[in-house]
């Protein structure tokens, strides 16, 4: 945990400032999974838009959004642009969000040998 205490009260708020921003961003079901997505692997926006079963447009909108903040990162290759998280700041919470509200599903319990 940073110390806090050896910031200054005007860095203190501007810190709680940029991390708001980066809060609000998030606070959209769409933006968030759409950065959820992206923590497995870079995607177009096509393979975004079908794999969370939105419209292409809508997906497009909520990616000029993520790119505006800062959040992902595009890479063009000729007519298409391939996603990718930004940085390791949004992976590290996206990833501590996932744990919190998406656990991963329980291993079903191992057969002892012999006990069908």
């Amino acid at each position: 945990m940073r110390d806090t205490a050896a910031l200054a009260a005007g860095d203190m708020l501007a810190k709680a400032a940029e991390a708001a921003r980066f809060l609000r961003s998030l606070g959209q079901e769409h933006r968030l999974a759409i950065l959820c997505a992206l923590i497995e692997q870079p995607c177009q926006v096509g393979e975004l838009a079908a794999r969370l079963g939105l419209a292409q447009p809508k997906v497009s909108q909520h990616l000029a959004i993520l790119r505006a903040e800062g959040l992902v990162s595009a890479t063009r290759s000729g007519t298409r642009q391939t996603y990718a998280l930004a940085n390791g700041t949004v992976a590290t919470i996206v990833t501590a969000l996932q744990g919190a509200f998406c656990p991963a599903p329980a291993m079903p319990p191992r057969q002892r040998k012999g006990t069908d």
